[in-house]
């Protein structure tokens, strides 16, 4: 149960959010409020300590409690009053927008789309962009960061939407506020055509990851010429899925800083051999190759695009396997109706059209309600992508993890030091468990209510 300066800051963070309490103006003296409140002066002013160090009003000695500059919506929100304009904004342009576009908007009269900044250079209560959108398309990673700026939507929005995905789409408090329309899960392609070719046996799906060494080693022998085993799009998420397969993770359940010591080093020491080998390829390594190329060229591919690039293969070139081990990981791509919506009844009926839209025609990316991949995956050319209507038990979400855009960048920076053996692992484990640490630390005004 809430405290009640708790309450009641949260009562006036709101007020000044909105506009009531404008930008520049003076708050009702602490006894009047505390009246009106029925609490206390003490209760009253602890609330009100809060909103000091959020710097979301400041007091002036002598003359009262002011709303800061820029704590208020309308000084920076000015979005014509009578304006029947729909604005569509993505903070994460899609490799295959245009298509999403115009799936989604296709039959959009008047409507407007907007790339948007990270919420991590500005923050978007704070932004004139994020405040034109009736509609927001973010991963879930960006969500996490922008949790409070989204209504909550209808339960019955959902009902098509497979639970293991409801999980991540609901916040703290419960309410679900953001509907998945894409879920990019990660599987491997293997080319069967050049394992025929090669008299290669593919092994079933409850493989194990020495098994797809074994594989590479025989796709090697064949063709030395080609690398057999490709990543897509970084190789630092390889080493993901190898920390997950030796039982290690980031965090631990509760959100933790874990990183535990004997999984991190046979993480690493597989990583390195994988690319001493030759086994292993990312198309970062491989500057000036399209993905279509990239993909083309190792016999076994894991990507965590969806099939991108494999939609071009023929029919039963390629096929869909889970990842070794039965781990998994996935990105979800979602749409939220900001609070600040200017056209929010138009917003919600946007959303609720979206179960007439048939997501099956995005190509590259696996829609996310069950009706849409279900049809999705019968116009697949990919062997096999009925595999993307499974959840693996050991699935990770990559939009889900602790302040993922705080830390994800410099932690794949270090995984990418991992080849270079001069570079203790010690050392490597040492700085990621560092930026880590940075990435969760909790800054005062955070701990205020505890």
């Amino acid at each position: 149960m809430k405290a009640q300066y708790q309450k009641i800051y949260e009562d006036l963070a709101e007020k000044i959010r909105n506009g009531s309490f404008p930008a520049g103006s003076r708050l009702p003296t602490e006894p009047v409020m505390a009246k009106e409140f029925g609490v206390s002066v003490g209760t009253l002013r602890k609330a009100i300590d809060r909103l000091v160090l959020e710097k979301k009003v400041k007091r002036e000695q002598g003359r009262g409690t002011f709303v800061s500059s820029g704590s208020s919506v309308p000084q920076f929100y000015h979005h014509p009053a009578k304006s029947t304009e729909f604005v569509y904004g993505a903070c994460q342009y899609l490799g295959d927008q245009e298509q999403v576009n115009q799936v989604l908007l296709g039959d959009e009269r008047n409507c407007r789309y907007l790339i948007l900044p990270s919420p991590l250079d500005i923050k978007p209560i704070l932004s004139s962009l994020y405040n034109q959108c009736s509609v927001i398309q973010a991963p879930l990673t960006a969500f996490n960061e922008m949790e409070d700026f989204f209504q909550p939507l209808p339960e019955e929005l959902f009902e098509d939407i497979p639970e293991p995905l409801l999980r991540h789409c609901r916040s703290v408090d419960g309410k679900l506020r953001v509907f998945p329309i894409i879920r990019n899960q990660t599987l491997c392609y293997i080319n069967r055509k050049n394992a025929d070719r090669h008299g290669i046996k593919i092994p079933g799906d409850e493989w194990t990851l020495e098994e797809l060494v074994g594989m590479c080693n025989r796709f090697r022998k064949a063709d030395p010429s080609v690398t057999p085993f490709g990543i897509l799009p970084l190789g630092s998420l390889w080493f993901d899925v190898l920390l997950w397969y030796f039982g290690g993770d980031f965090f631990d359940r509760w959100g933790n800083v874990w990183l535990p010591e004997d999984p991190f080093f046979k993480t690493v020491d597989f990583y390195r051999e994988m690319l001493r080998s030759r086994n292993g390829v990312s198309i970062t390594s491989m500057p000036g190759t399209s993905i279509r190329e990239f993909i083309q060229k190792p016999y076994v591919q894991m990507c965590f695009f969806g099939p991108r690039g494999c939609m071009d293969s023929k029919a039963g070139e390629m096929e869909v396997h889970p990842l070794p081990g039965g781990i998994g990981s996935c990105v979800i791509f979602a749409l939220g109706i900001p609070c600040n919506a200017p056209m929010p009844k138009a917003a919600l009926n946007f959303l609720k059209k979206l179960k007439d839209h048939r997501l099956s025609e995005i190509r590259s990316a696996a829609p996310a309600a069950n009706k849409d991949i279900e049809l999705w995956c019968k116009r697949q050319k990919v062997s096999r992508a009925e595999l993307f209507m499974e959840f693996p038990e050991k699935q990770h979400y990559l939009s889900s993890s602790s302040h993922y855009y705080r830390w994800v960048t410099p932690v794949y920076q270090m995984i990418n030091y991992c080849p270079n053996r001069e570079i203790p692992v010690e050392h490597i484990h040492r700085d990621i468990q560092n930026i880590l640490r940075d990435a969760v630390r909790v800054n005062i005004s955070d701990t205020f209510w505890t």
